[in-house]
C-alpha cells in the first residue's frame, strides 16, 4: 500500500482546479510519506512535471532516506529537455548504491491521455474556434459541438501548441 500524488500543472479535476497536492510544500510531501509508513504502506509515487525533476529529486532522496518508503516518480524524456533522464539515472544508480529504494516508471512514447468531453483534455482543445466553447456547461457544450458546421470548422483549423506537453 502506499500514496500517489501530482504535481504537474497537466492534471486538473473536472472544474479545471488543479488537483490537491500540484504545489503542496516539502513539509506537507513528508507528512504524506510518514502518514504512508505509519499506516503500514511501503510507497510514496509521484508524478511530477517533468521539466522540473531534477529540482524535484532532492527530496525524494531526503523522503527516502528520512521517512523510509520507497519513492517512485515517473521519468519521461521531453523536447524541452531530451538528456535530462541522464543525470536522473545517474542519481538513481547513486541511490541504489547507498541502499535507497527510488525508481523510475518510464513509458513508451506517446504518453496517454485520457480524452473525454466531460473533462478537462478533450478531443478539439487545440483549436481556436473550439475555445471559446471550453469553459461553457457540459450540456451546452455537447450542445453546440452537434453542429456540424461547427465540427468542420474547428477539424479544418490548425490546432495551437502545447509546448512541452506535447
Amino acid at each position: 500500500m502506499g500514496f500517489s500524488t501530482s504535481r504537474t500543472p497537466i492534471h486538473k479535476g473536472i472544474d479545471g482546479e488543479f488537483v490537491p497536492g500540484t504545489f503542496a510544500d516539502e513539509r506537507e510531501l513528508f507528512a504524506l510519506g510518514k502518514a504512508v509508513v505509519d499506516g503500514g504502506g511501503v510507497m510514496f509515487q509521484m508524478t511530477g512535471n517533468h521539466v522540473d525533476m531534477l529540482e524535484e529529486y532532492p527530496w525524494m532522496r531526503r523522503l527516502a532516506e528520512q521517512i523510509g518508503c520507497s519513492v517512485s516518480f515517473n521519468l519521461l524524456q521531453t523536447d524541452q529537455k531530451p538528456d535530462l533522464w541522464r543525470p536522473m539515472l545517474e542519481h538513481l544508480d547513486e541511490a541504489e548504491r547507498v541502499g535507497l529504494p527510488i525508481y523510475a516508471q518510464v513509458a513508451g512514447r506517446p504518453n496517454g491521455i485520457l480524452m473525454t468531453w466531460a473533462g478537462t483534455a478533450v478531443p478539439f482543445l487545440p483549436y481556436p474556434s473550439y475555445m471559446p466553447l471550453h469553459h461553457l456547461p457540459f450540456a451546452q457544450r455537447l450542445e453546440k459541438l452537434r453542429d456540424p458546421a461547427l465540427r468542420a470548422k474547428v477539424i479544418g483549423e490548425k490546432p495551437f501548441s502545447f509546448g512541452e506537453f506535447e
